[in-house]
């Protein structure tokens, strides 16, 4: 104490101080004392009230939570030393506060607002041999820390009418059972204390051990029901791990922090509904996490297992960044299937504009797919393509953070060249995006039907072409598919947001290829052959049956319910073409 001024009163049993003043920590406080025999025990009491800042208090123990508690709050503090006869003197302290004042700036479910009463006792017997604080609140918590040579060594802490209090060795245990708990908050919070200590390289971060059940996961405004929180030490790690039905796996950070080193996160399962909640309007209107800058972020090197992106999933997944002057650089991003390999880049950038911040992604994918229907089918394409080869290259910008683009302001290119495979019947899934499952409705909207030849799909021999992307809406004028059937060329629109087709599509049935195959199909050998023969006649004087079978639709409607109209075309046109 500072400051002390006042007078202290002594008599032949003790201490006798009425009103002394003083100064704790820069508050003032009152300090009264008497001398009381209780039980017919010896004891002489002192007391102490005032405004106290739990903060201070903590920083006075090597305590610096960052900023964990603000205001300050009246205490009565009550000393007593008793002395039994024939007997070491024993003595303990009580510490009692309703938190009038203070706020505690921790995530939920431990936040509180500095209006809010939370009755807190602290107690401790200097006199026992281990000299433990215990912290009480009611229905809350139950926390125990010991002190060693005026350091903390070790807390524990039990939540939710637990028990535990068995203290590790150093740092920090956690057990019990919550109601709701903030996830994402209490990530950033765990970020910012490694951040804290890593003032210096060589210091190691205080460990944390926790053994949580949450009955509901709070990320942004949404509850993601229940989870699991674990934390350990390994050899080189403090590990964090979570199991939800949302998110799975663990977060290593090095026992000694450096700024160069990444944070690994190795996730069993990711789904990108998590993702997309981080930085949305919590239930009391404040944005979960409005100082979310990529440049202030650590590098991070990323691998999922599993990775649930709306109706896709992405196995073996990884993600490697790094911190620049613009914002994030997104320096590798693969992505590894059976049929289908995945590589790309890309950035995050940020610019500062009237207090925030705007953010802008671009990111570059290039593909290889070793059997294009089965890699489709294996990312929640459905059974859409078969078989086939080929290479997708894409490249997308949005005006949002990387973890979430905003589909109706997607910009960017895609590119393709698709062989040798199948469009299939059945299960149109990814098809619906470009327009390739209403493709294989084509035949059927022809002159001749070639239901011999397309029962089992539609099959192409090269499928190639490119769409630019503006607003959610793909349009290309030069998408084209060769195959045994026809020769089709898709011009137009496919409205991702609203999921609508305004497509123009021009077929050229391959009628002569298909003639001698039909013929045997229908009569034999002999019969393919004549019509063979008569095709080739007709060509001779000047009619093209290819041409003559020329057609153009208009592919309208929405993705799950297509509808076709045939464009007229006058027959002397058609002809005057053909010759």
């Amino acid at each position: 104490m500072q400051n002390v001024s006042g007078q202290i009163g002594f008599t032949r049993d003790g201490v006798d101080t009425k009103n002394l003043a003083a100064r704790y920590l820069g508050l003032p406080m009152q300090i009264n004392a008497v001398r009381r025999k209780p039980g017919g025990v010896k004891t002489n009491s002192v007391f102490v009230s005032g405004q106290m800042s739990v903060a201070s208090i903590l920083r006075s123990y090597d305590i610096d939570l960052p900023p964990a508690f603000n205001g300050v709050s009246p205490w009565q503090v009550q000393l007593d030393v008793r002395q039994p006869d024939n007997a070491p003197a024993d003595v303990s302290l009580k510490a009692t506060s309703d938190l009038q004042g203070t706020a505690i700036v921790l995530p939920e479910p431990l936040a509180k607002s500095a209006s809010t009463p939370l009755p807190t006792t602290i107690e401790v017997n200097f006199s026992a041999p281990d000299r433990d604080w215990w912290i009480r609140v009611p229905e809350l918590l139950e926390g125990r820390i010991r002190v060693v040579d005026e350091k903390v060594e070790s807390m524990a802490f039990a939540l939710g009418g637990s028990n535990n209090t068995v203290l590790p060795w150093t740092g920090i245990a956690v057990n019990g059972n919550v109601d709701v708990v903030d996830a994402q908050a209490w990530v950033d919070f765990a970020l910012d204390i490694s951040e804290s200590a890593d003032e210096s390289a060589s210091k190691e971060v205080f460990p944390l051990f926790a053994n949580l059940h949450a009955a509901q996961a709070r990320v942004g405004s949404q509850l993601f029901g229940a989870m699991h929180y674990t934390a350990f030490r390994d050899g080189t790690h403090q590990v964090h791990r979570v199991d939800n039905d949302f998110v799975a796996g663990e977060l290593l950070l090095r026992k000694t922090n450096q700024a160069s080193e990444p944070l690994l996160l190795q996730l069993d399962f990711l789904d990108r509904e998590l993702l997309a909640a981080m930085g949305e309007e919590s239930e009391g209107g404040n944005v979960t996490d409005p100082s979310l800058d990529p440049r202030e972020l650590p590098p991070f090197n990323i691998s999922v297992k599993k990775l649930k992106w709306d109706n896709w999933q992405f196995s073996r997944v990884s993600l490697r960044t790094r911190p620049e002057d613009y914002g994030m650089a997104i320096t590798g991003l693969s992505a590894k299937q059976d049929s289908m390999r995945v590589s790309g880049s890309g950035r995050w950038s940020v610019r500062e504009r009237g207090g925030q911040l705007d953010h802008s992604t671009s990111i570059d994918v290039n593909s290889t797919f070793l059997d294009v229907g089965r890699a489709v089918a294996e990312i929640g394409g459905g059974q859409t393509l078969a078989s086939g080869v080929g290479e997708v290259a894409l490249s997308l910008r949005w005006p949002s953070e990387a973890y979430a683009p905003d589909l109706a302001s997607i910009a960017g290119q895609l590119f393709f060249n698709l062989r040798n495979g199948r469009i299939l019947t059945v299960d149109p899934g990814a098809g619906r995006i470009l327009g390739l499952f209403a493709l294989q409705a084509l035949p059927r909207r022809l002159t001749l039907d070639f239901r011999d030849l397309y029962e089992s799909g539609l099959e192409y021999s090269a499928v190639n072409g490119n769409f630019s992307i503006m607003d959610g809406v793909a349009s290309t004028e030069s998408l084209r598919l060769s195959g045994p059937v026809a020769e089709i060329l898709v011009r137009g629109k496919t409205d991702f947001v609203n999921q609508k087709y305004d497509q123009n599509i021009e077929v050229l049935p391959r009628v002569s290829g298909a003639l001698p195959l039909l013929g045997i199909l229908s009569g034999g050998a002999a019969v393919g052959v004549t019509a063979l023969v008569a095709d080739e006649i007709l060509k001779g004087v000047g009619l093209n049956l290819d041409e003559v079978g020329r057609r153009q639709y208009i592919l309208g409607g929405s993705w799950e319910e297509p509808t076709w109209s045939l464009v007229p075309q006058p027959r002397s046109q058609a002809v005057t073409r053909a010759q």
